[in-house]
């Protein structure tokens, strides 16, 4: 489908990579009623991700998959490219699902036709009309207001932030032994525990917005500055500090929830321009994103790090004060940076929107419960 579009239309010419493992798996639907965060939770489903985040383009096969389609495994290998005749067998072949039988010809016609009438209707509407204004602008700090319904690519927000990735190190394993152990309930409960508090860390603590839950990992923006521009020392800080309130809550989360005890946080951040907004339809068909090199590039940085670390880009370390560069000196990735340690290594009176936690919130210890990262 993709090389077909590619060469008929050329301004869509692109490579695709996709991963595919089998075996349990757990689906969840979360989220809010106008963002809603579904996802599947468990072994093949982290591993998929894993497969298809390489740099060569094709379909990548787990080792149970390629067994399942009696294709013979490669000794040593984690992974098995489908050769282009093998995928051209598997769009003539029937397919069963919940027990009905879909036909097998022209599943790839059906699906082609279906693009071009979906598209060639709004193109000819495009060529007697006059070409779509788009306007990228700033939005002052705070970010937490932002609301992606009211930003399609044509109103997109456009400015200079810093990215954090948040990732539940050792989830998949977790996953994987609540299943055997008959323990999914739990473990789908504290997960939707351990996302609300980052989110709440997010938006109700540091006035920062969530972009949106990647399986176990959150994706959050934060900025500082002005009406007219972002001040980059200051949102470097900010995120440092924020960083650290998010593994404050965390930590607090393993000593209440039952189980996690062994699972870990591994932070990244980086700083640079980002676009904002929502693409495709309004409602469930829309996917918010924040999509620009800062934000690969802390996701990479969260990649890199263990379960303790955190871990900033070169451009968020170039942007950030002399005392966060001291702090990140070394591999520009750091040990234990909880709220407190984060406070401390960089002044005890915080600014802006990492201003000092009001009561009952996860980075203050003699807070009354209400939250679940509350003492």
């Amino acid at each position: 489908m993709v090389a077909r579009l590619s060469n008929d239309h050329p301004e869509f010419q692109t490579e695709v990579r996709i991963g595919i493992d089998t075996g349990p798996a757990v689906a969840i639907d979360g989220g809010k009623s106008d963002e809603r965060e579904p996802l599947f939770i468990g072994s093949p489903a982290n591993h998929a991700a894993k497969l298809a985040a390489g740099e060569i383009p094709g379909i990548i096969l787990s080792p149970r998959a390629e067994t399942l389609i009696g294709q013979q495994r490669q000794i040593g290998s984690q992974s098995h490219p489908l050769s282009a005749q093998i995928e051209q067998h598997f769009l003539t072949e029937e397919i069963l699902a919940l027990d009905s039988v879909a036909p097998s010809g022209g599943r790839l016609e059906t699906a082609y036709q279906r693009f071009s009438d979906e598209f060639g209707a709004p193109r000819s509407m495009a060529a007697d009309s006059k070409q779509p204004a788009f306007s990228f602008h700033y939005k002052q700090p705070p970010l937490k207001n932002i609301v992606f319904k009211d930003h399609p690519p044509s109103n997109a927000i456009r400015m200079e932030l810093a990215s954090i990735f948040a990732d539940l190190d050792g989830f998949t394993a977790y996953i994987d032994a609540a299943m055997r152990d008959g323990k999914i309930a739990e473990a789908v409960a504290n997960l939707h525990v351990l996302r609300a508090e980052m989110a709440a860390v997010l938006r109700n603590d540091f006035s920062g917005r969530k972009v949106r839950f990647v399986g176990d990992c959150v994706h959050g923006l934060i900025a500082e500055g002005t009406s007219s521009e972002t001040d980059p020392a200051e949102t470097v800080r900010s995120a440092v500090i924020m960083a650290g309130a998010l593994r404050s809550s965390f930590d607090l989360c393993r000593t209440m929830l039952p189980g996690i005890r062994d699972m870990g946080l591994a932070i990244g951040i980086d700083y640079g321009t980002t676009p904002i907004c929502r693409l495709g339809l309004r409602g469930l068909a829309s996917v918010r994103t924040a999509a620009s090199r800062s934000a690969c590039i802390s996701e990479a940085e969260q990649q890199r790090c263990s379960g303790n670390e955190t871990a900033i880009g070169e451009a968020a370390y170039r942007a950030a004060s002399a005392v966060v560069r001291e702090a990140f000196k070394t591999d520009r990735a750091l040990a234990n940076l909880d709220y407190l340690s984060a406070q401390f290594m960089l002044g005890l009176e915080t600014k802006g929107a990492a201003k000092p936690a009001a009561p009952m919130q996860a980075h203050v210890p003699a807070s009354m419960p209400l939250r679940a990262h509350a003492t």
